[in-house]
């Protein structure tokens, strides 16, 4: 366990990662995180999940992942297709 101390930075707080904590979990200076306080009180630290376009969603579909057509049989009612 590694001991930290709060400390004011202009209107907000800080907190400081010492480096070899920060090489252990892959952060660097700069990176987006997540933080997320759980009903126990504890702070929880993640690396921030950019959202994915839909041209990089499609990007990744090649023929070895692409799911096969679907067979939805007959209309029903007033559907059609």
């Amino acid at each position: 366990m590694t001991m930290t101390t709060i400390s004011k930075w202009g209107n907000s707080f800080a907190i400081r990662i010492p480096k070899a904590m920060m090489e252990n979990v892959r952060f660097r200076e700069g990176d987006k995180l997540e933080m997320n306080v759980t009903d126990d009180g504890e702070l929880w630290l993640r690396p921030a999940r950019g959202r994915l376009s839909l041209q990089t969603l499609l990007d990744g579909i090649t023929p070895d992942n692409c799911p096969a057509e679907v067979e939805w049989g007959q209309a029903r009612g007033k559907e059609s297709w």
